[in-house]
């Protein structure tokens, strides 16, 4: 779907949820949904309801992959003992999955089963690569210190499958293990920078400095390392200073850093007036001003103002063609308007470009719907 498709994995779990019961195709979409709503890195926060449901759904549907994110998500909240459950579960549903078998045995060694760990090792060295590395010692992983979670209502492991015995709790954040579960991410909310200006690292940016202290070059550069430490807000005052103080290509960088970090953070307003802060390139303007559009765009619809989302979308195509995901969005705000006749136009639109999956669902809804006055 679009919002999965934006990277939006809680928005897009809530409306494929909604809409998983009316074709066995949905059901399929919404079990890989909201697997991928569990694999992130690290663990996004889910409400309990969220956590809730999307269990139960793979539990009742039995889906080898949606029990290993699980395991997974459990893991990586801490919640170890879960997490070995988890992963004998996606096991006896698909019972040669490596990856099922190596959380089996990182989580059975942290729990200090040795018996439990030996047997596991016994079952898959010869098969996993990564079992035998462990079981020689190597590739210790830990849980890193996290924040406290909201506690789960009580008993959702006993609903979700009846081998397990213990609560799954909301996100703690922590770094994940590798996966093999893998997402397709199409759009980007905003151009990130690949390096910093002069080659300057991040450890540069680490101890905070008050911006107005420096030469507007080394704003620029604390800006951007500030970035790069995922510290928008804190890069905007830097950026700030160095608009104020600097060449006028000092001006145009700082500029543009404002304005992503702006995007960043979701402030599309502020993101737009940065915009206009400095003169940038033809290249420049379009780019920032079709990722503001996409953003307002995206709020838009997330906020049920489809007529917005869709005018949104018109005025950014018409200075860069559009984009597979955000026309999944304007299918969607058309259908919702009841307008099925351009929404299925849209789909079918989308399908043809490849994106089959996703459009199929769109089509779906609008069959489900119009079909009764066919």
């Amino acid at each position: 779907m679009t919002q999965r498709a934006l990277n939006r994995f809680v928005e897009a779990e809530a409306f494929a949820y909604e809409w998983r019961d009316k074709a066995a195709e949905n059901m399929r979409i919404y079990l890989d949904i909201a697997t991928a709503l569990l694999s992130q890195d690290p663990p996004l926060r889910l409400e309990p309801a969220v956590l809730t449901r999307t269990v139960q759904t793979i539990a009742a549907q039995r889906f080898a992959n949606g029990a290993q994110a699980v395991g997974w998500y459990s893991y990586n909240t801490g919640q170890i003992s879960t997490a070995r459950q988890w992963f004998r579960t996606a096991l006896s549903w698909k019972a040669d999955d490596e990856a099922s078998a190596y959380g089996l045995a990182l989580s059975t060694q942290r729990l200090n089963d040795r018996v439990g760990f030996n047997a596991v090792v016994a079952q898959w060295r010869g098969r996993s690569e990564r079992i035998a590395e462990l079981a020689a010692g190597g590739n210790r992983r830990r849980v890193p210190g996290a924040q406290a979670p909201v506690p789960l209502p009580a008993a959702i492991a006993q609903q979700a499958a009846p081998p397990l015995t213990e609560d799954i709790t909301p996100v703690r954040q922590a770094a994940a293990p590798r996966q093999t579960v893998e997402t397709r991410v199409v759009y980007e909310q905003a151009p990130r920078r690949a390096a910093q200006p002069g080659g300057r690292s991040s450890r540069n940016c680490t101890i905070t400095r008050n911006p107005r202290n420096l030469s507007s070059g080394a704003a620029l550069t604390l800006g951007w390392g500030l970035m790069e430490l995922n510290r928008p807000l804190e890069a905007v005052a830097a950026f700030d200073h160095a608009i104020e103080t600097g060449s006028a290509t000092t001006r145009e960088e700082a500029g543009y850093g404002k304005t992503l970090a702006y995007l960043r953070k979701d402030l599309t307003s502020e993101a737009a007036i940065a915009a206009a802060q400095a003169p940038q390139t033809s290249t420049r303007r379009v780019e920032l001003q079709a990722t503001i559009l996409a953003q307002r765009a995206v709020a838009a619809y997330r906020d049920g103002r489809y007529t917005e989302t869709i005018l949104m979308l018109g005025e950014r195509s018409r200075i860069v063609p559009e984009q597979n995901d955000l026309m999944l969005i304007k299918g969607w705000s058309y259908l919702k308007l009841g307008r099925y006749q351009d929404a299925e136009q849209i789909f079918r639109a989308v399908q043809r470009t490849g994106f089959s999956e996703e459009a199929n669902v769109g089509l779906n809804a609008v069959a489900e719907i119009t079909r009764p006055a066919r």
